[in-house]
């Protein structure tokens, strides 16, 4: 693996308000996710349930996985709505407590920043990614800067959201892409 993570800067930029529409009208298949969080209100969505946004993110997720990854990844899995008001946090998060995957057949995640443009030293709210050396490292700061980013990572990886500062909160959208063993 060349890099802990990719950043694509405002690549979904022009469609995170009709994102955000759209999942605000549909019921959410479910509010359960992994590690200890607080103040932050998750949903559920995905299996072509929001099929606009599983392919636009797709794409990048193919783009980010042919320059880095190399895994067999064939579709996004679902994808997870999370609203964080303030004091919001999440630690100790690792999706891979829920899939066995082998070398093969491998499952990455992306985060969408759903947000204006923010700095997270000062709104709180920075995603840190860790590895099993226990190495951390903050998602690079072009992604904050950006309504619409999207980072890639590898499910390996584990994850946690700092704590958020400001009054009006922050949200993240978290996609799921799979091998084609998952079906």
């Amino acid at each position: 693996m060349l890099y802990d993570h990719i950043v694509f800067p405002g690549a979904v930029e022009e469609i995170v308000d009709e994102m955000s529409m759209s999942m605000g009208d549909l019921q959410s298949k479910g509010n359960a996710s992994s590690g200890a969080g607080k103040n932050v209100e998750v949903d559920w969505y995905g299996g072509g349930y929001v099929s606009n946004i599983e392919e636009n993110v797709y794409y990048y997720f193919k783009r980010a996985n042919s320059l880095n990854f190399g895994y067999d990844i064939s579709y996004t899995e679902a994808v997870r709505w999370e609203k964080y008001s303030k004091g919001g946090s999440y630690s100790v998060r690792k999706e891979l407590n829920h899939f066995y995957q082998n070398h093969l057949d491998r499952k990455l995640v992306a985060v969408v920043n759903m947000n204006d443009p923010f700095d997270p030293k000062e709104r709180g709210g920075n995603i840190v990614l860790y590895e099993s050396t226990r190495k951390r490292t903050s998602l690079d700061d072009i992604f904050y800067q950006k309504k619409g980013a999207i980072a890639v990572f590898n499910v390996f990886t584990g994850y946690e959201i700092e704590e958020v500062k400001c009054e009006e909160g922050l949200s993240y959208l978290f996609c799921f892409c799979v091998g084609d063993k998952w079906r």
